[in-house]
C-alpha cells in the first residue's frame, strides 16, 4: 500500500513504475506458471514486451489477461524505453508531408490528362465525389454558421491552461493569412453582434480593423509511452471559424445517417465482426497526415473546397522552420475529423459499390467499418490515394475486432485499463471500478488493497468514477408533499373577480417523495475571477451559440455593471483586472469580492468567475438523487 495525502495526489515515477509493475505481473501470472512476461517486467525489457502480438493467444481469457497487464504499462509516460518520442513524430510527420506532396503531384498531373488511376479507382473517385456532394450540400452562408471557440481548446497564443473564453475573444485578432486575405472574414465577423466593432478598437481607420498574421504551430501530445501524436495549433480567428464550419459539417453528416457524436455503431458492428468474421476493422496510419490536399480537392466540391483552404492555415512552423503544409491539416484543425471521415466514408461506400457487395459502412474518423470481402481490395483503393492501413490495428479474419475503443475477441470484450499517469487514489478508482464492471472481481481487489480504509468511498454505477464500485450504503430520505387546490366554495370565476387567499385550501398529499443520497469524489473546478475589456461581449456571443457560458447562482458572484466596467478602462487605464480571493460577507455568496483599493469605492458589484481548463484538487461530495440507484 502506497500512502498518499490527498485522492487526486500523485506519486512519483518510480513508485508509480513499480506498483504498475507488480500489477501486471499478477495478470501474466494467470498465464500459467512458465509465462515468460514477469520475467521481461523484471528484467525491464519493456521494448520486447510491448512488441508482444497479443495475437498469438488462441482464447479470450488468455487475450484479456495479457493485454491487461500490458495495459497497465503501455501508457505510462515515465517507462523506460529509451526512444525520443518527440523525434519519433517529428519524422512521422516529415515523412507524411513528402508522401502527400507525391499524392498531389499525381492529382496535379491526372488533372491535366497526364496521368489515370487504374479504372477501378478511377470509377470509386467519381462515385466518391457524388457521394460527398449529396451530404454536404452547398456551403451555407456565413450567417447560418455559429461560430465559437473550442472548450479547453489551445491556439497559437493561448496555452490550453489557460484558454477561457474572455482571454480566447481578446486574441481574436490572430489571424492566417489565408483567412485574413479572404472577404469571407469581414461576413463571418458580421455575424456576432460587437466583435467586429471591439476589432476596430485599436485602429484609426472607421472601417477596418487590425489582425495579427500568425501561423499554425506543431505541438506534441502523448499517445503511449513510445510515441506521440502531431497536432497542429491553430490561430485563434482560425479556431473560432473553423469550429463552426466544422459543426454545420456534422450536423449535416447525422442528417445523412452518420453520427459523428456517437462511437456504439462502430463498437457494435466490431463486436459482431469478432463473431461472425464477415465484418472488418479498419484503421489508418496518420490518417490526418496522409489526408493530401490534392484528394481533398479533387473529391469534394468545389465551393467547400475553396471554404476549407481559406479558413486552414496553410504553413507551419516547428523550431523555427516553417513548412508549408501538403496534407489538408493536421488534428488540431476544427474541421480535420468531419472532413476524413466523410471522405474516408464515401470513399468505403464507392469501394462497396464498385464490388457490389453489400453489408455495413461505418465511420468514426479514421475507424473504418466495411464487410470482410471487401478488405483488401479497399486497402489497396486507400494506397492508391496516398493512404496506408495500419496492418497492426486492422482486422478482416480470425476472432478479434477494435473500433472506437471496443476490442472484441469472439464476442467478448478484452478492452483493459490503461494506466495514463502516476499512481494515485482517483487512477485507482477508475481501475478498480473498470475490472468491477467486467466481473473480474479478484483485480478488482488488487487495486482496492492499495487505497487506504479513509480514502474507500463506495456507491452506485451509473454516476461516474469518484466513488468505487460494490456493496454501499446510502441512505433514503423520506418527505410528504403539500398539494394547493381551489377551494369548491369559490365564485370568483362566476363573478370575474380575481382569486384571494381564502379560495385556496393546502393539503397534504397521500404519497412520499424519496431521495437516496451517496458519497462521491469530484474535482474542483479551476476559476479565474477578473474584470476584463470583453466582458461586454459575453452576452452577445453566448446568444450567437445559443448556450450560457457563466453561472450566475448562489455560489458564483455576479457581474460588474457596464457603467463601472467603463470607469476602470478608462479612469483608471487598465485592461484586465485580476480579483484575489476575498471570502464575501453575506452567506448567499461563497465568492471573490473586490475590495476598496482595487475599484472605485462606491461599488459594491460583484466580479463572475470564468471556467478553466483542468482542475484544481478535489473534494467530497454528498449526491443527491430522486431515481432510485442500481444496487440500493
Amino acid at each position: 500500500m502506497f500512502s498518499m495525502k490527498t485522492w487526486d495526489e500523485e506519486a512519483c515515477d518510480e513508485t508509480t513504475l513499480k506498483l504498475a509493475s507488480e500489477l501486471a505481473k499478477k495478470f501474466f501470472a494467470r498465464l500459467g506458471p512458465d509465462e515468460p512476461y514477469s520475467a521481461l517486467v523484471d528484467l525491464r525489457r519493456f521494448d520486447v514486451l510491448l512488441g508482444t502480438d497479443p495475437a498469438i493467444f488462441t482464447n479470450a481469457a488468455a487475450y484479456r489477461h495479457f493485454v491487461a497487464g500490458v495495459g497497465l504499462l503501455k501508457k505510462l509516460p515515465s517507462l523506460p524505453l529509451g526512444v525520443d518520442a518527440k523525434l519519433a513524430a517529428v519524422k512521422k510527420f516529415l515523412e507524411g508531408e513528402q508522401r502527400c506532396r507525391e499524392t498531389n503531384l499525381i492529382f496535379n498531373l491526372w488533372k491535366s490528362g497526364e496521368f489515370q488511376f487504374r479504372p477501378a479507382v478511377e470509377s470509386i473517385l467519381h462515385a466518391t465525389q457524388r457521394k460527398i456532394q449529396k451530404i454536404v450540400g452547398e456551403v451555407p452562408d456565413p450567417d447560418e454558421v455559429r461560430y465559437r471557440f473550442s472548450p479547453g481548446g489551445a491556439s497559437t497564443s493561448t496555452k490550453k491552461k489557460d484558454s477561457e473564453i474572455r482571454r480566447l475573444i481578446a486574441r481574436l485578432s490572430h489571424c492566417s493569412e489565408e483567412l485574413a486575405s479572404d472577404p469571407l472574414l469581414g461576413k463571418i465577423l458580421a455575424t456576432v453582434p460587437g466583435l467586429q466593432s471591439f476589432l476596430m478598437e485599436d485602429c484609426s481607420s472607421t472601417d477596418s480593423f487590425l489582425l495579427t498574421i500568425h501561423r499554425s504551430r506543431l505541438d506534441f501530445v502523448p499517445k503511449d509511452a513510445a510515441t506521440m501524436r502531431i497536432i497542429t495549433i491553430e490561430p485563434d480567428m482560425n479556431k473560432f471559424v473553423q469550429n463552426g464550419f466544422a459543426d454545420c459539417l456534422r450536423a449535416r453528416c447525422k442528417r445523412a445517417g452518420i453520427d459523428l457524436s456517437d462511437q456504439s455503431r462502430n463498437q457494435e458492428l466490431a463486436r459482431l465482426g469478432s463473431i461472425t468474421d464477415g465484418i472488418a476493422t479498419v484503421d489508418l496510419t496518420n490518417a490526418s497526415g496522409l489526408l493530401a490536399l490534392g484528394l481533398i480537392e479533387h473529391t469534394w466540391p468545389p465551393d467547400w473546397f475553396e471554404t476549407l483552404v481559406s479558413i486552414r492555415s496553410g504553413y507551419t512552423s516547428y523550431e523555427g522552420t516553417t513548412f508549408h503544409m501538403q496534407a489538408f491539416a493536421g488534428m488540431g484543425n476544427g474541421t480535420t475529423f468531419p472532413v476524413e471521415s466523410i471522405t474516408f466514408h464515401c470513399l468505403a461506400e464507392a469501394t462497396m459499390e464498385y464490388l457490389r457487395i453489400v453489408g455495413p459502412v461505418s465511420t468514426y474518423g479514421d475507424d473504418i467499418i466495411i464487410p470482410a470481402a471487401a478488405f483488401y481490395f479497399f486497402r489497396d483503393v486507400l494506397r492508391d490515394l496516398g493512404l496506408e492501413v495500419n496492418s497492426k490495428k486492422s482486422f478482416s479474419h480470425g476472432p478479434f475486432r477494435e473500433s472506437c475503443g471496443a476490442d472484441w475477441y469472439s464476442g467478448y470484450a478484452v478492452r483493459p485499463a490503461f494506466l495514463r499517469g502516476n499512481m494515485s487514489y482517483r487512477r485507482l478508482y477508475l481501475l478498480h471500478n473498470h475490472y468491477y464492471r467486467c466481473g473480474d472481481f479478484e483485480a478488482a481487489g488488487w487495486f482496492l488493497d492499495l487505497i487506504p480504509h479513509n480514502f474507500r468511498v463506495f456507491g452506485p454505477d451509473g454516476y461516474g468514477d469518484g466513488h468505487l464500485l460494490g456493496d454501499w450504503e446510502g441512505k433514503v430520505y423520506y418527505h410528504r408533499t403539500s398539494e394547493v387546490t381551489l377551494a369548491k366554495h369559490c365564485k370568483c370565476d362566476l363573478i370575474g373577480v380575481p382569486h384571494g387567499r381564502e379560495c385556496y385550501t393546502t393539503k397534504t398529499a397521500k404519497h412520499r417523495t424519496s431521495m437516496w443520497t451517496f458519497r462521491t469524489y469530484g474535482q474542483r473546478t479551476r476559476t479565474k475571477y477578473y474584470v476584463s475589456k470583453v466582458d461586454y461581449l459575453i452576452p452577445s456571443y453566448s446568444i450567437h451559440i445559443g448556450a450560457r457560458l457563466l453561472r450566475d447562482d448562489h455560489s458564483a458572484p455576479r457581474w460588474v455593471p457596464s457603467d463601472l466596467l467603463r470607469r476602470i478602462t478608462d479612469v483608471i487605464g487598465i485592461r484586465d483586472v485580476e480579483i484575489p480571493s476575498v471570502p464575501g460577507n453575506s452567506p448567499l455568496f461563497r465568492g471573490r469580492r473586490r475590495t476598496a483599493d482595487e475599484l472605485p469605492p462606491d461599488s459594491s458589484a460583484w466580479v463572475i468567475g470564468t471556467p478553466m481548463p483542468g482542475a484544481q484538487g478535489s473534494r467530497l461530495l454528498t449526491v443527491c438523487t430522486f431515481e432510485r440507484p442500481s444496487g440500493f
